[in-house]
């Protein structure tokens, strides 16, 4: 039966625990490259030893997966990937436009209809596709800002995004995460210093560190009254959130407010590719889009379908209660849950010797899972995000719980072999962002 339970080793006593270097255990990526000297290779090979070690001893923040593992990584929240009809989308497009043609010979061409389809379902003027997420994420932010003129980013936006506000050449400022309060104080400073300047104010309608969403409506009005153009990143949960798949923009009444909306479809819509949505065409001269396979449209347009019909609504239903479910049995384990229900739920665990530990005897008992570390969050903060979709089960929500609590179990028990202290940090909340 599905949900029967591992039968438990026995505890292992002290000794039965291997031993681990400290580097595996406690070491970062960032401390690891910055003792590589001048020899910018020699920092490579540095680094690859001390993976390699992370590897052997069970500690890298993913492992491969076995069978009769729970997969807590797969990102296909509403399991489209293997739907008979995007399945099928697939395989025609693959007929008619083979990996990298163009449109169709008859005029058909799911590139356009894709762009159409986005902009129509957030309320906005024009939509533009590219290969991936980041791709349009880079290419709105350089299109929009230059040098002169300043970048608000929220200090927890994804790599895209920031990679993309460093190649614009703009002046960057870090906000506290979600601190209205803070984006009030420096956008009124900034446009009293430089009356003439472009303001971009980045953020997202939901992060998958925490499972948090910012309050958008917020950010538009200060962005109203200090002029500052305000973009919107929707990748964690367009077609996920909300009865209609509209996320959190829908929700908070900002369909087709926030200036500029950037999004990747990699969460739920089966395909890679992104897009830039703007309340204007003019853009899309400037953004210098490579523009989508018509492969990647005809999938995502299939997959479009299933999300905005009953069977999507009832995916995303289903899978938001599998969410509370875990959230639910996970803090009663006595863990921090972070943030709101979401298909990304948040697990504190703590600083990485024990959170390493953790992540490796969730694994022996059955779950897969990623470990999130240093530089991603705080050293004292690292988590599980756990990936949940639709076809998880109640039973397998419970199995986790399960797993979790054990691991915890023989997590301190191991650090204690090891001579750590077990009171070093798991389940402690993280610091709270500086004050304006």
């Amino acid at each position: 039966m599905e949900c029967a339970e591992r039968q438990k080793p026995p505890r292992p006593e002290a000794a039965a625990f291997d031993t681990i270097p400290a580097g595996a255990l406690h070491a970062t990526a960032r401390d690891v490259l910055g003792q590589g000297g001048s020899d910018l290779l020699a920092r490579w090979e540095a680094h690859q030893s001390w993976w390699e070690a992370r590897r052997r001893h069970g500690m890298a923040p993913e492992q491969g997966a076995r069978p009769g593992d729970l997969d807590f990584v797969a990102r296909d929240h509403l399991n489209l990937a293997a739907h008979p009809a995007v399945v099928a989308a697939a395989r025609l497009a693959m007929e008619r436009f083979g990996l990298g043609g163009p449109a169709g010979r008859d005029g058909t061409d799911p590139v356009a209809e894709l762009e159409q389809r986005v902009a129509r379902f957030l309320a906005y003027a024009d939509g533009i596709l590219f290969p991936t997420g980041p791709a349009a994420q880079h290419a709105a932010l350089t299109a929009l800002a230059g040098p002169g003129d300043h970048i608000l980013l929220d200090e927890a936006v994804t790599a895209g995004l920031r990679a993309g506000a460093a190649l614009s050449g703009a002046a960057i400022h870090e906000i506290p995460h979600l601190s209205n309060e803070t984006a009030l104080h420096r956008l009124a400073r900034l446009r009293q210093a430089a009356p003439e300047a472009g303001i971009l104010v980045a953020t997202e309608s939901l992060f998958a560190m925490d499972s948090a969403a910012p309050d958008m409506a917020g950010l538009h009005a200060l962005c109203r009254q200090y002029r500052a153009t305000l973009l919107v990143d929707v990748t964690q949960d367009l077609g996920i959130f909300g009865p209609d798949g509209r996320g959190h923009l829908a929700a908070q009444g900002m369909l087709g407010l926030a200036d500029i909306v950037t999004g990747g479809f990699c969460q739920s819509f089966a395909s890679p590719g992104g897009f830039v949505a703007a309340r204007t065409p003019s853009l899309r001269l400037g953004l210098r889009a490579r523009g989508a396979l018509p492969l990647q449209a005809a999938i995502v347009l299939a997959a479009f379908d299933l999300v905005v019909s009953f069977e999507g609504a009832a995916r995303r239903e289903r899978v938001l209660r599998q969410a509370v479910l875990l959230r639910d049995g996970l803090q009663a384990a006595g863990f921090t849950v972070l943030g709101e229900p979401s298909p990304m739920v948040p697990v504190l665990l703590g600083p990485p010797a024990l959170a390493r530990l953790m992540t490796r005897h969730a694994r022996e008992g059955g779950a897969r899972l990623q470990l999130v570390e240093p530089p991603d969050v705080a050293a004292g903060a690292c988590r599980w995000v756990l990936q949940l979709r639709a076809d998880h089960t109640p039973a397998q929500m419970r199995r986790m719980v399960g797993i979790a609590r054990e691991a915890r179990e023989m997590a301190l028990a191991h650090a204690r072999a090891l001579g750590l202290s077990p009171e070093s940090g798991a389940g402690e909340a993280p610091p709270q962002p500086p004050s304006a």
